[in-house]
């Protein structure tokens, strides 16, 4: 019999396999000497809520915009594959590299919302951080206040425990820094099912217009933007049905 074990750290991302496997080797010398030998970089887990939103995202081009969007693997595409599209990229830098190639690029460090790695507070509590820059109106701060703000030095970091049912999610459409002639839109959020739901929100353009009248945007769909949300995590056999997203600010670039 053969026994196959599965290990997963978020902070190490790797898409190469030597290089994934370096890694390891640097930041759990304890974990690479006892499987030495024997340890396979794998990249085989998504969730069903990245599928559903993925497969929301092409039939709605199918349907609205005649467009046939093509499904790819960004770490098996060469550089001028990835430069010619205008990608749509799912999740959080801690487990799409390319989302943290794009975020830890010097022109989107201005960005005003930026969704930190999950963690623990000292309480042992979980939690998941919004970083916003300066400047915050009045009408944010208050509805940034059940989440707690508190000062980060010039800017102001929220944190959403998942106890208490809300998950943030941060929808953006910006220049691609690496290729300006292309655009990428990302579906950032730590958890598959908050992906879905802010997926469901974008395609339905009269919810998504509700909601950008809020802040009296002069088009629907500006060049480039963000959206902070807040959004209710549920059970299991309920996550999947449309979720009240709570609008918390935005951005026009």
């Amino acid at each position: 019999y053969t026994t196959l074990f599965r290990s997963r750290y978020f902070h190490l991302n790797a898409e190469q396999e030597t290089r994934a496997l370096k890694e390891l080797e640097e930041q759990h010398p304890i974990m690479y000497e006892r499987h030495k030998g024997r340890l396979i970089a794998a990249y085989s887990y998504v969730t069903v809520a990245d599928i559903e939103a993925r497969d929301l995202i092409t039939d709605w081009f199918d349907k609205n915009a005649l467009v046939k969007v093509q499904h790819a693997i960004t770490r098996r595409m060469d550089d001028k594959a990835i430069s010619e599209s205008s990608m749509i990229l799912l999740r959080s830098a801690a487990v799409n590299r390319m989302i943290h190639d794009i975020l830890a690029h010097p022109k989107t460090q201005p960005l005003a919302f930026r969704l930190e790695a999950s963690g623990v507070t000292d309480d042992g509590q979980p939690y998941g951080r919004v970083i916003v820059k300066e400047p915050v109106t009045e009408e944010e701060m208050s509805r940034f206040t059940p989440y707690k703000p508190v000062r980060s030095g010039s800017d102001w970091q929220l944190d959403f425990n998942p106890e208490r049912g809300m998950e943030p999610v941060i929808l953006s459409r910006i220049p691609n820094p690496f290729w300006p002639e292309t655009v990428v839109t990302i579906f950032n959020a730590d958890s598959g099912r908050a992906v879905e739901q802010i997926v469901r929100l974008f395609i339905d353009d009269e919810l998504l217009r509700a909601g950008i009248n809020q802040y009296k945007w002069p088009v629907l769909m500006p060049a480039s933007f963000q959206i902070l949300y807040a959004i209710p995590i549920g059970s299991i056999e309920t996550n999947y049905r449309r979720a009240p997203l709570d609008l918390l600010a935005s951005r026009i670039y």
